[in-house]
């Protein structure tokens, strides 16, 4: 099984980024601003979701057996 990545770290981590790039940046303000309000839309999202994520990417990890398949 592969590692679990964290898509809710990965968007804290680009959202750190960008407020420290806003900083630093004045010509693309606008620019960073738009980019910095889509990953707090993004985060809200995952936070929202939950544990959900993590438990739907582990049961997909897990092979089940023949005999527990449904039959379709």
């Amino acid at each position: 099984m592969g590692h679990y990545r964290s898509v809710l770290a990965d968007m804290l981590r680009e959202r750190r980024q960008l407020l420290e790039q806003l900083y630093h940046v004045q010509g693309r303000r606008d620019e960073m601003l738009h980019r910095l309000r889509d990953v707090e839309r993004r985060i809200l999202q995952e936070e929202e979701r939950g544990p959900r994520a993590y438990l739907e990417h582990i049961f997909r990890a897990v092979p089940v057996p023949e005999q527990h398949r449904e039959r379709a």
